[in-house]
């Protein structure tokens, strides 16, 4: 699946990047929801298509979060 980024302007969407498709392809837009719901509908959807399995969440609590503190340089420099 390809992510491309655009705005809505006037009734069209406007993007931001050339997409690589032939004229007059056919898409499909995925707006997201205010209310957070988006990218579990975004899920359910490929489930349904056969294109997932499974979807497991990664989110932490931030509650629980505690970082864990390693010497030497960090892993960006190396």
């Amino acid at each position: 699946m390809l992510k491309v980024k655009g705005t809505y302007e006037g009734g069209r969407i406007v993007l931001v990047e050339p997409l690589p498709v032939p004229p007059r392809t056919t898409v499909e837009v995925l707006v997201p929801h205010a209310n957070g719901d988006g990218e579990r509908e975004y899920w359910r959807r490929l489930s349904e298509a056969g294109l997932v399995l499974e979807t497991r969440s990664c989110q932490m609590a931030r509650k629980d979060f505690t970082p864990i503190a390693i010497s030497g340089e960090p892993l960006s420099a190396t």
